[in-house]
């Protein structure tokens, strides 16, 4: 990058942070994105805008969390660093010196983000959407009390709506959906009915939508005939009819054709014989004959015209050169038929699909009704209608405090067209008239890459980045708002070798054209890292081994185990971070070891090597953060507790039993077993209780397991499993499946718990929920910073790390990865519909082209997932592969790394310890290491703990405890126990306090009113007049002037006090609550209000336990108010008079 393009992207990044424009931002991987919006806000925020009227969109929770807290972090160390080092910061900032007013400024804002009830909304889309629901639910048709679903009760709702389904459709109620369901069954197997529904449960918003724009199935199949060419009342029949009728072909020519055809060879011959016969038939003769035996002269299996010289051999041609011409015109009218008819069955089977796929939905949506439930699509698409209904717009923008006036959308590129809709209707009025704030210009922002748009399956498209970008600029410029394009390619992340890397791998046309939608934009990155150590190394692809033929007969001890080239990569991996780790081998970058939390593994999904590389590196006790995603009802130790739980339920099931008695948990041997089986003649449960005495092991068995049955009935399912595991279970597991078990029991029991929180705590009902569903747990690694990473490209999105790993290079995205259903979107030209072809025999010209175009831009995200992947690395990234028998395409992405190292000069081959090549291409350390890693003990090392860890719980200092302000006020002697009964004094003593409390803080004209409807729900309590005769007390002491300052304006109500009393047998801790509460300059009030009565209002007669309550009031707040007179006040409600309690014989009271 020349100085000219320097000075430009300086000049974009300042624009991209001044306030007054609207910007546009495309830029690269690792050109700091996050730290630009941030600048953006700051900027905002000195430029006086509210926090309130800034909205900033981001992809995930993570990465709003990330964003608001490094946000504070910057506005509160701007609070309180020096004065030079702020002016130096804001200088950097605002690209000029500040004003004494923006330093002013700079210092309250962590104070002014506080005080704003919401803050700066910092948020996913989603959130934004829900909260904006929140806000107008009659607006949105929705109740108050609708809830978000989480993705495992979407699923359990998906696959009820599902049951429901199955049984509507076997009850035979609705006729259209039996037939459907009846057509679809002849088309496709129960496995692939399964993956059917499962892709319309993932397509359920392009469903709706289509429903919402088509109206109708009528309507969508109506559409399909035009997609596919067809007459809106074309059937099988008409086509067939009209294509065996005599004026739709050259009837004369035909007949010619065939007769010349019988004197040529064996096959000519036949195929003449053929077209005679047809063509002597009737009309529904013709129509019955044509798909079979007539069309097989002129297509092939596979539908395709055949070649000249399998329509006529060349003897024949000698003899009538006219004949190919005829035959071939013919051929290619068959096809065109072939073509329709396959369109209707198409059709057809759309259908029937859509059928099934509505109904579907409309189950879906009936119970997500019913519990008042959002899923994450509604919440788009219901914000989407709130925001597009007349006057919605402005309405929203009034209540959502008069507007917001700054709109920032990250990660712009994975934003899909509907959540484009909603952040298209809050910005549209910035460009009208109306919405133009006289204090400043309205903008947005926007920052993204194309190259990085990896969720398409999420409804991101690439393209819509830079068409959204012209529509915002289209309408700001319209408007004479300022509008600026910018484009970042300097990297804070990457080292230049990584980089160089990256731009030779994608410079090719083939890769190229998956990143790039802009003809003149350029592909190029530059480090900032200038001088700073890297290498990027391809090592050899792991190939299968030469595996002799084995003897089927052979028993299984004397067959050879071979490493699988996956098992094989997944430890050579583990080894070499082993050999760094216990090396101390250095980074050279940040001049320090290399620790496990440098590591990261990335794979394009969870497959069979990812669990090996976990295992890989479990095994050699490398700290590693687990699985980011799994489905517990897959792995070996949820399966055992789960038979477990079933032999509770159900002991009469042998071969459930069977599994338990094999299983980690009471482990019998294979001939244990089959001793107890083998000659049974009842129940294996109850041969077991028989026979328990004749062995050890099996009087272990019987013992556990009726051990677990008398505690099972008590106990709900976490309990249940937890005391398994607690006995003895976690052990046995661990031993016998080793540390890879140890993560699913911890999230089983976290699912267990979970249950119990949202239904009832049973038994069966866990186990059914876990096996009907596939139970999937994720996780956020992005937290686990001190160990080695294993995650998806996907998962790792927004993240970076020192050192990557990227061992899946040599596969590419399969036909199965390409949806079951062709989408069309609708524009100008095309309708919107969909089409499904049950089979590849039955693919059109239209639904080829529609699966060649989705299988293409799956492919262009293919070259995008590796541009995200190789830019993951900071500092080193290695790339590896396995195959199977067969070699990898040459358009994977091992071949295209490959193709681009070999481009580059100074590539190193290095010689492994089997003679294998390593390319290798490595650039030194020239500048000073940075300054993010300084010289430190590696935490791979195992750290001290710190003393207490091995204390006895008994040596720990004892905790003080704590004594309440209730237990000195016991009852007071001078009661009668018989007295009005004790819960009537107790409910007189709380209606007086509550109203002692309340209505000083009403005005006096409205106060009966108030004190006697407050007083209602204790009518119950009292006899007719006791409340009137409280009420009066009450209202009398407030309106007394003698108490007039201690119920005024500056006075507390029910004040709670906390604090250390130092006594004569040592400190202690009290808490208490102190009815009334008056602090002045230079005197404290305390009053206590007592509804028992006296034998005359006079200290003598005073409980102990109420002067033992005020000297510990008083002896607190003495510490808190020092220097201030504390004057302790009883008041009796019943005689309206209050005691002053002097200070010294509070002193005699104090413990």
């Amino acid at each position: 990058m020349d100085s000219t393009q320097e000075n430009r992207e300086a000049h974009g990044q300042r624009s991209a942070i001044n306030p007054e424009y609207s910007v546009w931002v495309s830029a690269n991987a690792g050109t700091g994105k996050t730290h630009l919006l941030i600048d953006r806000i700051a900027r905002l925020l000195l430029a006086n805008v509210s926090p309130s009227r800034i909205l900033c969109i981001t992809f995930t929770r993570a990465a709003a969390a990330e964003m608001s807290t490094r946000l504070e972090g910057r506005l509160s160390s701007w609070g309180c660093i020096p004065e030079e080092k702020l002016v130096n910061q804001l200088t950097e900032l605002l690209n000029r010196s500040p004003n004494s007013q923006e330093i002013g400024k700079a210092r309250g804002l962590i104070t002014e983000i506080l005080d704003t009830p919401q803050g700066i909304h910092i948020r996913t889309i989603h959130s934004f959407c829900e909260s904006l629901l929140s806000r107008f639910p009659l607006e949105s048709n929705l109740p108050p009390h609708f809830a978000v679903l989480d993705e495992q009760t979407s699923q359990d709702l998906l696959l009820e709506s599902r049951e429901q389904l199955l049984l509507e459709s076997l009850s035979r109620k609705d006729l259209g959906l039996t037939t459907a369901f009846e057509h679809l069954m002849g088309l496709v197997s129960e496995q692939k009915f399964d993956n059917l529904l499962s892709e319309l449960n993932n397509q359920r918003a392009k469903l709706s939508n289509l429903f919402a724009k088509q109206g109708s199935i009528a309507n969508i199949i109506l559409s399909g005939h035009k997609l596919l060419g067809l007459p809106e009342d074309a059937t099988r029949e008409t086509i067939l009819c009209s294509a065996s009728s005599d004026d739709a072909f050259e009837f004369s020519l035909l007949w010619s054709a065939a007769e010349e055809l019988k004197r040529g060879s064996s096959g000519d011959i036949r195929r003449g014989k053929i077209i005679l016969k047809w063509l002597t038939l009737d009309v529904q003769g013709r129509v019955n004959s044509f798909e079979g035996e007539y069309s097989s002269v002129f297509l092939t299996k596979k539908n395709q015209i055949r070649s000249d010289t399998k329509l006529v051999t060349s003897k024949v041609r000698m003899a009538r050169l006219d004949i190919p011409h005829v035959l071939k015109t013919e051929a290619k009218r068959v096809f065109n038929v072939q073509e329709q008819l396959r369109a209707i069955r198409i059709l057809e089977a759309t259908q029937s699909v859509l059928t099934i796929g509505q109904v579907l939905l409309e189950n879906y949506n009936k119970l997500k009704e019913q519990g008042a439930f959002l899923d994450y699509n509604d919440l788009i698409d219901r914000a989407r209608h709130l925001l597009f209904r007349k006057g919605g717009v402005s309405w929203v923008h009034f209540k959502l405090d008069e507007g917001l006036d700054h709109i920032l959308v990250d990660e712009a590129q994975d934003t899909s067209s509907t959540q484009w809709d909603v952040i298209f209707s809050l910005a549209s009025d910035f460009f009208s008239g109306e919405g133009q704030r006289s204090k400043g210009q309205p903008t947005i922002l926007g920052v993204g890459d194309e190259k990085q748009s990896i969720f398409s399956f999420q409804g991101a498209e690439p393209e819509l980045f830079r068409i959204k970008g012209q529509a915002f600029e289209n309408l700001a410029r319209s408007s004479g708002l300022n509008w600026q394009s910018a484009q970042l390619q300097n990297s804070w992340r990457s080292v230049s070798a990584i980089l160089e890397v990256v731009d030779s791998v994608f410079q090719g046309q083939d890769p190229r054209s998956g990143l790039l939608f802009g003809a003149s934009e350029s592909n190029q990155h530059k480090t900032m890292r200038i001088g700073q150590a890297g290498l990027v190394e391809l090592w050899p692809i792991e190939k299968p081994e030469n595996i002799p033929d084995i003897n089927p007969w052979d028993t299984p001890f004397s067959q050879l185990e071979f490493e699988t080239p996956d098992a094989r990569l997944a430890n050579k991996i583990a080894e070499k971070i082993n050999k760094w780790l216990t090396s101390g081998e250095r980074l050279l970058s940040a001049n320090r070891p290399i620790e496990p939390g440098d590591i990261l593994i990335l794979v394009r999904s969870r497959g069979r090597f990812y669990e090996e590389m976990i295992r890989a590196v479990k095994s050699r006790d490398i700290p590693v953060s687990g699985r980011d995603k799994m489905i517990l009802t897959e792995h070996l130790a949820v399966m055992d507790l789960m038979a477990l739980g079933k032999f509770f339920l159900l002991p009469e099931d042998d071969l459930n039993l069977a599994t338990v008695l094999k299983g980690p948990l009471i482990n019998l041997t294979e001939d244990q077993l089959f001793l107890l089986a083998s000659s049974r003649e009842k129940s294996l449960w109850k041969e077991l209780l028989a026979r328990g005495d004749d062995d050890s092991a099996f009087n272990k068995a019987r013992t556990y397991l009726t051990n677990m049955l008398e505690f099972g009935d008590k106990l709900p399912p976490f309990e249940f499993f937890s005391k398994i595991l607690n006995q003895g279970g976690k052990e046995a597991i661990h031993s016998y499946l080793g540390a890879d078990a140890e993560e699913p029991m911890d999230e089983f029991l976290s699912l267990a718990l979970e249950f119990e929180r949202k239904n009832v705590p049973s038994l069966q009902s866990f186990l059914h929920w876990m096996e009907k569903g596939a139970i999937e747990v994720k996780r956020d690694l992005e937290q686990e910073g001190k160990k080695v990473r294993i995650m998806t490209i996907h998962g790792a999105k927004g993240l970076q790390s020192e050192i990557v790993f990227l061992p899946d290079t040599c596969s590419v995205p399969t036909q199965h990865s390409i949806d079951q259903f062709c989408w069309f979107e609708g524009d100008c030209n095309t309708e919107a519909g969909v089409l499904w072809p049950p089979f590849v025999s039955d693919e059109t010209t239209v639904t080829q082209r529609a699966k060649n175009s989705a299988k293409l831009k799956k492919f262009c995200e293919y070259q995008r997932l590796l541009y995200v992947a190789m830019t993951r690395a900071r500092d080193r990234l290695y790339i590896a592969g396995y195959q199977g028998k067969r070699n990898p395409p040459k358009n994977c992405w091992y071949h295209l790394i490959e193709n681009g190292i070999n481009q580059l000069e100074n590539v190193m081959k290095i010689h492994g310890k089997r003679g294998e090549v390593i390319l290798r291409y490595e650039h030194q350390q020239i500048n000073s290491p940075e300054e993010r890693g300084s010289e430190k003990k590696s935490t791979f090392q195992s750290e001290s703990l710190p003393s207490w860890v091995f204390k006895s719980i008994d040596d720990l200092p004892k905790e003080m405890p704590l004594t309440f302000g209730s237990q000195l006020d016991d009852k007071s002697p001078t009661q009668s126990p018989l007295r009005d009964g004790g819960e009537k004094r107790f409910k007189k003593g709380l209606l007086t306090h509550s109203l002692l409390q309340l209505l000083p803080e009403t005005s006096l004209k409205n106060r009966r009113m108030i004190a006697e409807t407050f007083s209602r729900k204790f009518s119950k309590s009292f006899k007719k007049g006791t409340i009137k005769k409280i009420i009066d007390d009450c209202l009398s002491i407030i309106g007394d002037k003698k108490f007039s300052e201690l119920f005024g304006p500056e006075s507390q109500a029910e004040v709670s006090i906390a604090g250390t009393i130092n006594t004569k047998r040592g400190p202690m801790r009290f808490s208490g609550r102190v009815d009334r509460l008056l602090v002045e300059k230079k005197k404290v009030t305390i009053i206590e209000f007592k509804t028992d009565q006296l034998p005359s209002i006079s200290i003598k007669y005073v409980p102990r336990q109420y002067l033992h309550q005020l000297a510990c009031y008083r002896a607190v707040l003495s510490k808190i108010y020092k220097g201030c007179k504390i004057v302790c006040l009883l008041l009796w409600t019943d005689k309206l008079k209050a005691i002053e309690v002097p200070e010294e014989i509070l002193v005699q009271f104090k413990p």
